[in-house]
């Protein structure tokens, strides 16, 4: 979890913005409704939320949940502006904005694609070899889906538990990257979310309303379907489908609610086909996420098991309580630096799209910062940098192979 710059200056290992690039930095672009279709989802990601009640139509793969609970029901439709809801006001904490104050951003700057005072910090090996370590080990540990359901009786049966401990640990492995706290499997609500994905494998199709006409219907299922990431393949795969998220241009809800900061359990619930993943939340500490996350970063996270990449979705950063209105945000590639640190001078501007992400998916706002013409490489340094009109945010990624780890 990283807190604001205003209280003290933020590094990492990730790309930094030269904001005054006219190749890398961007206009925002304000997308706050989308382009999806009203309706059910048939196949792929829907990236519905606040404004579609059955969803937005698209052909990806997985499905974010519908707006947030608040005390007394679910918002089903419509956008939290705010802190209020069409006469319900969001409780526990502030959706929008708030300002830092005092404090002094301390640091250099990023100059013209120029690294100003000298040289930047090397890359971090005790940090790769660990995270490279965490990585093997969680992928040796992976287990297939064995589900002992039948659509044909309208069983939701129940999955083995390997593979559901293995989703748990896979998703924090990617937390960990951007150092948030680990999450922990809420097994109670596993038997209702095994009615969540069996409705989807019966029926074929994803919906977080899943209307009472379908086949295998449940209440309890539907219910966790509106508070769920769906997906159309087993809890295992849906991972790296939800941390990609093709197909959820306006708001990279999957990834965003995975990498939340205030998220502190899951529950999953697999069929052979579809899955459901419980992640909705009301907790919202300050901070923000970045992801591709700072640090020594993994290639091998970079893309899902279908090839679908990050770099042609887009890189995110998602906070809460964060003074950052209408943004500029520009990224800048350097060699990795050697052991000693040596000077890098002269970056390269890498020319992004800059897109607000619709709110309240995992934040209160996000951006997400697409590639155009470029993607990220082994060996390179990515400074990204997000100056708003209060507070200026700058961190690094290292682009890493675990093959190459020592």
């Amino acid at each position: 979890m990283k807190t604001p710059l205003s209280t003290h200056y933020l590094r990492y290992l990730f790309c930094i913005g030269v904001i005054s690039s006219s190749a890398c930095s961007s206009e925002i672009i304000d997308d706050p409704i989308g382009g999806g279709k009203a309706g059910e989802v048939f196949s792929g990601i829907d990236g519905s939320g606040g404004y579609v009640i059955a969803g937005e139509r698209n052909m990806a793969g997985v499905d974010s949940p519908i707006g947030e609970e608040i005390t007394g029901g679910e918002i089903m439709g419509g956008e939290v502006m705010g802190g209020e809801v069409m006469g319900g006001e969001v409780m526990g904490g502030e959706v929008m904005g708030g300002e830092v104050m005092g404090g002094e951003v301390m640091g250099g700057e990023v100059m013209g694609g120029e690294v100003m005072g000298g040289a930047l910090p090397p890359l971090d090996q005790p940090a790769w070899v660990t995270m490279c370590q965490r990585w093997r080990t969680v992928q040796s540990a992976l287990e297939g889906v064995l589900w002992t359901g039948d659509v044909n009786q309208c069983i939701a049966g129940d999955v083995n538990e390997v593979a559901l401990s293995g989703v748990v640990e896979l998703t924090n492995f990617y937390r960990s990257l951007a150092d948030l706290d680990p999450v922990t499997g809420n097994l109670e609500s596993v038997p209702a979310l095994q009615e969540c994905a069996l409705m989807m494998q019966a029926n074929g199709r994803l919906s977080h309303s899943p209307p009472a006409e379908w086949r295998c219907y449940t209440p309890e299922g539907a219910q966790k379907a509106s508070r769920s990431n769906i997906a159309g393949s087993n809890a295992i795969d849906a991972i790296g489908m939800y941390m990609v998220d093709p197909g959820n241009e306006t708001t990279m809800g999957h990834r965003r609610w995975i990498m939340s900061i205030g998220l502190e359990s899951i529950g999953v619930g697999s069929a052979s086909d579809f899955s459901c993943m419980e992640v909705l939340h009301l907790n919202r500490p300050q901070g923000w996420v970045a992801f591709p996350s700072p640090g020594p970063f993994p290639i091998q996270v970079s893309e899902d098991r279908w090839g679908r990449s990050i770099d042609q979705t887009g890189w995110t950063f998602q906070y809460d309580g964060l003074s950052l209105r209408d943004p500029q945000v520009s990224v800048t590639a350097f060699d990795l630096p050697d052991p000693t640190g040596a000077a890098v001078g002269q970056g390269v501007d890498c020319p992004i799209e800059v897109v607000t992400l619709r709110p309240n998916f995992g934040s209160a706002a996000a951006l997400n910062l697409i590639p155009q013409g470029w993607t990220s490489e082994v060996g390179k340094r990515y400074v990204v940098r997000v100056e708003g009109e209060s507070e200026s945010i700058q961190y690094e990624v290292d682009i890493v192979d675990c093959g190459l780890a020592p």
